[in-house]
């Protein structure tokens, strides 16, 4: 399912990648949130850090909110805490 949720993210950013509020944030999000262990979600977040980027450079360079660093910070928490379990487990 999160490698499904990934490649829906990408087809629908090549189409509307410049949109902050797109179905792809949303795809990209719930793989993060839902899969955090799945090899999927690293490259989920990949793309989601990317799509914040491009949302937010401007003449004046990049500009990503307070609230945006914050949320993929939390994202990056989920992936890392996740790998670590995995690898506790093996």
């Amino acid at each position: 399912m999160a490698e499904t949720v990934y490649w829906l993210a990408v087809a629908e950013r090549s189409l509307q990648y410049r949109f902050y509020d797109s179905l792809s944030r949303h795809y990209l999000q719930r793989c993060v949130r839902q899969f955090p262990e799945h090899p999927a979600a690293a490259r989920c977040l990949d793309e989601y850090e990317l799509l914040m980027v491009v949302s937010y450079v401007g003449s004046n360079g990049v500009s990503l909110p307070e609230s945006v660093r914050a949320e993929l910070v939390e994202m990056r928490q989920l992936v890392n805490d996740a790998c670590k379990r995995d690898a506790s487990v093996r």
